[in-house]
């Protein structure tokens, strides 16, 4: 396994291939835009709190709240922008939703239709024991049932355009094996899939494998070890990503807190994480995809690729303000780990 630091061999011709590519791509992502509502807190003392207060008959308990945006593409999406990308989000909200979406998006970014709802989503975040962790209460809301025939034909010809499409959400889509295939027959770029936490729909994983895996349709399916373990059976997640992608000529990218790994019919590198206090878990999945795509589209070698993702995730969990890192502070926080760690 690689280290960041020997992984990358010359960092500032690697973010000059990031800044051109920038510039240049385009990038489609859908369908799924959450309003989150984040209660930071210790979570086993709320567990406590919450039962001792059904107990006495209700009350209120005391919490740290704030509003962001959120959902896999929405959020991988403002990751890219971030990063200097000019990407498309696709999705469904509603007038409140809208709002939010303009206060993070110039309007030619968006392609979001305005209904009566919006996907919202609680989430608790915070410790678990020694764990830092974030547990979500969603509402799928419009998202719930996102297939192929709510996207126009402008949005179709945005997806035959673009050098990478991205869709995520597919566990709380009813029909998102069909968008997921359609989408992949329609797209020229490389096609890029985050299931999303698929416990809850693992009756459907063999439809997905036969509709899109089975075809070969899927250019890149990103999962974390979890993931990888329910896609497959399988309790190793190594074993697992390289069986998926041997056996669907898919690539796989493994992303977990230890390290991330790429593999292509069986074979490919891992590149270790970087070490850093995790203040802030919720959404890394989706900064760790944002510049695992930036790679992607910059041409960057795989190992580049992986570390240029896991500098990118590193510098946004230690950041206790939740925000997703700019270039520049990626190549900041690059500098500083790189001569931390070189002789």
């Amino acid at each position: 396994m690689l280290t960041p630091a020997e992984a990358i061999h010359d960092l500032d011709t690697l973010f000059e291939y990031i800044r051109a590519a920038a510039q240049e791509a385009r990038v489609v992502l859908l369908p799924d835009f959450y309003i989150d509502h984040v209660v930071a807190t210790d979570i086993e003392e709320l567990v406590q709190r919450i039962q001792q207060t059904a107990e006495w008959g209700g009350g209120n308990i005391p919490t740290t709240h704030t509003y962001v945006i959120g959902g896999n593409a929405a959020n991988t999406a403002h990751a890219l922008l971030q990063l200097g990308f000019h990407p498309i989000l696709i999705a469904e909200t509603s007038p409140l939703g809208y709002s939010l979406l303009q206060q993070h998006f110039p309007n030619h970014m968006l392609r979001i239709r305005i209904g009566r709802t919006a996907s919202t989503s609680v989430i608790l975040d915070g410790k678990w024991g020694k764990r830092t962790v974030n547990v979500m209460l969603s509402d799928p809301g419009p998202v719930s049932a996102f297939g192929p025939e709510r996207l126009s034909e402008e949005e179709w010809r945005l997806i035959r355009d673009a050098d990478l499409v991205f869709v995520g959400h597919w566990n709380l889509n009813q029909r998102g094996t069909d968008l997921l295939y359609a989408v992949c027959k329609e797209a020229t770029g490389i096609t890029y899939a985050d299931l999303g936490d698929i416990r809850h729909r693992l009756s459907d994983v063999e439809q997905l494998k036969h509709c899109v895996f089975q075809h070969r349709l899927l250019g890149v399916l990103s999962v974390n070890e979890n993931e990888a373990r329910l896609l497959t059976r399988v309790d190793d997640p190594v074993r697992a990503a390289k069986q998926l992608s041997r056996l669907y000529s898919i690539r796989v990218d493994l992303h977990t807190t230890d390290y991330t790994a790429s593999y292509y019919l069986g074979g490919g590198p891992r590149v270790s994480t970087v070490s850093v206090e995790v203040r802030n878990p919720t959404g890394a999945g989706d900064v760790w995809n944002a510049a695992n795509i930036a790679g992607y589209l910059a041409g960057l070698t795989i190992p580049e690729r992986l570390a240029f993702a896991n500098l990118c995730a590193a510098v946004y969990v230690s950041d206790p303000k939740r925000r997703k890192p700019s270039l520049d502070a990626v190549y900041r926080f690059a500098k500083r780990y790189l001569k931390s760690v070189k002789p």
